[in-house]
């Protein structure tokens, strides 16, 4: 394996592990929800008959905390699912948005304001890797070339992405005409990031760029991509 090769492999998976923490504090989030129901406020030196049967009803609360939790989050997730259906990459919709199912609810504008900030995330998390490979030691001119170019339009993507978030912000609160200026706004923006991407990965695809640099950066660029074409399709119904 190539220098360059060893610090992608090495990028990768500390993104990986960045990615594996969020959930595990997720998971550590749920466990101490769990945790607090044990709390029975039981009397200091209660008899320990008392003591016994509360905690004999650990397993019945347990349960019913299962129960309502999972029909809480049945419906919200049935609407993702049912909404990505329509979408271009329904796999690439329920992957992104559903661990957005409570916050989105069953509101179509939540999914479409949800769908367009993961874009923005994973846009900004593509620049951020890209960054961090034009500092790898040992690059060819062509690929350094390459990757600037590709920066700068990222950059773009970025900054339009944002403006479409910060557009779709006055969307919530606009009434009347205002409604679908500020939605064709939020088209142009989104639109105009997706173009900028799609420049960045022309410019990648050269036969001198290393393959295994150009991959990398193509898979997150066409994944941010997406997100926002689904987004695209929420804001269409709406």
């Amino acid at each position: 394996m190539s220098a360059s090769n060893r610090a992608i492999h090495d990028l990768e998976l500390l993104a990986q592990e960045a990615n594996a923490k969020q959930q595990n504090d997720l998971e550590d989030d749920v466990v101490v929800g769990i945790t607090a129901v044990t709390l029975l406020k039981l009397p200091i030196g209660c008899p320990p008959k008392m003591a016994r049967a509360a905690l004999a009803l650990l397993p019945l609360i347990f349960s019913l905390m299962y129960v309502v939790g999972t029909a809480t989050f049945a419906a919200p997730t049935n609407f993702i699912e049912g909404s990505c259906k329509v979408t271009r990459f329904p796999a690439v919709c329920l992957q992104s948005l559903s661990a957005h199912a409570i916050a989105i609810g069953r509101d179509p504008q939540k999914l479409a304001q949800t769908a367009l900030s993961v874009s923005l995330a994973k846009a900004k998390s593509t620049k951020s890797f890209m960054l961090q490979l034009a500092k790898l030691r040992g690059l060819r001119p062509n690929e350094h070339a390459a990757l600037k170019d590709c920066l700068d339009n990222m950059d773009d993507g970025v900054d339009r992405l944002r403006q479409s978030v910060r557009e779709f912000e006055e969307l919530v609160m606009a009434q009347g005409e205002d409604v679908l200026w500020h939605k064709s706004n939020i088209a142009t923006w989104a639109s105009s990031a997706m173009d900028s991407e799609e420049t960045c990965k022309d410019g990648l695809n050269q036969p001198a760029l290393d393959g295994k640099m150009k991959n990398s950066i193509i898979a997150r660029i066409e994944d941010a991509s997406k997100v926002t074409s689904n987004a695209l399709a929420f804001l269409n119904t709406l």
